[in-house]
């Protein structure tokens, strides 16, 4: 869907591309002023750079979700983790999450594909992005602040690798919040599918989401 998805976007980016130069270019012989040209060129050099990011973004998100990809040996979890941040790091900074990452000294290995790796990783940040989103409405509506500190730990464990996602949720503290499972259940749910049915699991707490791969 993502790959079809892309196809057809592809177009309009390649029409506003296209109408951006041919603007450039008719700005470029009116009887503007120099000031006046370039206040116009530098904004749609900016329209160009965004469709170029974005093109830039859907195939990696069509690699990402690629059945066909295939991948020969253990994947480093480390530059998997990486390559989806490089997709959603700008959405959680948007969202005032501030991240760290702590990284082992030596290459952590798992045994699944780089894709497998990907794909419960993504699961599992779109689940704490939504987990945010909810306690940022609470906070809204009880005018109280909100500030929230994402901390990734990647670590070798006797069964394979450990990956820990702890979010310190400075929110409301007097909202019921026996039910961390019920926020964003689709998320919940896909990661829990891709991680099971290959061997993996993953641990659900309050401010902590632990992933475990062979």
């Amino acid at each position: 869907m993502l790959g079809g998805l892309s196809h057809e976007l592809a177009q309009p980016f390649d029409a506003i591309t296209l109408a951006c130069e041919v603007m450039r270019l008719k700005i470029g012989r009116t009887d503007l002023s120099d000031a006046e040209k370039d206040f116009f060129d530098v904004r749609l050099k900016g329209v160009k750079n965004q469709v170029t990011r974005a093109v830039s973004l859907m195939e990696q998100f069509r690699f990402l979700f690629n059945e066909q990809v295939k991948q020969d040996g253990p994947a480093d979890i480390c530059k998997s983790l990486d390559r989806v941040l490089e997709l959603v790091a700008q959405q959680l900074s948007a969202r005032g999450i501030n991240l760290t990452i702590e990284r082992p000294v030596d290459v952590v290995y798992s045994k699944w594909p780089s894709r497998l790796v990907e794909m419960a990783v993504a699961h599992c940040l779109v689940f704490i992005r939504n987990r945010i989103d909810f306690l940022k409405k609470l906070a809204d509506e009880s005018a109280k602040s909100f500030i929230c500190n994402l901390s990734i730990e990647v670590r070798s464990i006797d069964s394979g690798a450990q990956v820990d996602f702890r979010f310190d949720e400075r929110g409301p503290t007097d909202q019921d919040d026996s039910s961390v499972a019920n926020i964003n259940s689709f998320a919940l749910q896909a990661a829990m599918e891709t991680v099971s049915k290959h061997g993996g699991a993953l641990i659900l707490e309050k401010g902590l989401v632990r992933l475990m791969l062979p």
